[in-house]
């Protein structure tokens, strides 16, 4: 999808393409304790923490695996380029 196909589509289809455009783990530092429990699930160990926060130290290192996302107890921790599909509907 090119970017002036998206400026014409609904809102949700241009969230995912700005997720596209950014796929990395969103870490809402808002939201975040300090826990550790994402920087010691992560097996890429793209994570870290500064100043008692959770952040991407690693982009590059980045698997995707959700481990992180699916740790956390605050649900600070956002992975943006996941998409669901919906069924295909009968004609």
């Amino acid at each position: 999808m090119d970017m002036m196909a998206a400026s014409t589509t609904s809102r949700s289809s241009v969230q995912v393409v700005m997720a596209m455009v950014n796929p990395l783990p969103q870490i809402d530092q808002n939201l975040c304790t300090g826990c550790h429990a994402c920087v010691d699930a992560c097996p890429a160990q793209a994570l870290a923490q500064k100043d008692g926060k959770a952040f991407l130290q690693h982009p590059l290192l980045c698997t995707y695996c959700t481990a992180c996302e699916d740790i956390c107890p605050e649900g600070a921790i956002a992975l943006p380029f996941l998409i669901v599909m919906a069924p295909r509907m009968a004609h």
